[in-house]
């Protein structure tokens, strides 16, 4: 079975989402006067379960793109030395649950990615760079932690040992983007779904 999803939406038109199974709740009483008469019904014990407590609703992302000669500071995407792709940014997480990144890496170059804020970050090997032209999926998602190319291939092992696949929290995050060996060509961008405690 895969769960369903289930959406409630603001007055102002804001949405927020959970994956959840339904559990009971939809089984009301019937009497024969029932087509005759009935135009609505409430299930006042309607029950879902859901796997991950937590809410979806929008989104943070961020991208970098080298640029020869170019300072990374400036309008979005931030152009980076193509030497080392490396720039800090400050990232404003709403909601008040952590956020899982996913990392898109265009190669080439050797990724190190860090949040700052709190200390924690992973990198990829000196010696497994991402090829030129090869693009890199990196999901933090704690359901999913894949490393895969663009062509399937399962790349967890080009990290470093014990990969530390840190999340955004609530507030200020200082991240820092490292792309060792790059070219004009190589580019990093990240997008993590906001998490909430309540669905309104």
């Amino acid at each position: 079975d895969v769960p369903g999803t289930l959406t409630v939406e603001a007055p102002d038109g804001s949405r927020r989402s959970i994956a959840a199974f339904y559990n009971g709740g939809l089984d009301g009483e019937e009497d024969p006067m029932d087509d005759l008469m009935l135009c609505s019904q409430v299930f006042p014990r309607l029950e879902f379960l859901a796997l991950d407590p937590y809410w979806t609703g929008g989104t943070v992302s961020d991208q970098w793109k080298a640029d020869a000669g170019t300072p990374w500071f400036g309008p979005l995407p931030l152009r980076l030395s193509p030497s080392q792709v490396l720039g800090n940014v400050t990232v404003d997480l709403p909601g008040d649950a952590d956020a899982y990144p996913v990392w898109t890496i265009t190669g080439p170059g050797v990724p190190i990615i860090q949040n700052v804020t709190t200390g924690r970050g992973f990198e990829f090997r000196g010696d497994a760079p991402i090829d030129a032209g090869r693009t890199v999926t990196i999901d933090t998602r704690p359901d999913r932690l894949t490393v895969l190319d663009d062509l399937g291939n399962d790349l967890y092992a080009s990290l470093e040992p014990f990969p530390d696949m840190w999340s955004l929290e609530p507030g200020a995050n200082e991240l820092q983007v490292e792309l060792t060996g790059s070219t004009p060509d190589s580019q990093a961008a990240f997008s993590a779904d906001v998490r909430w405690q309540a669905g309104w």
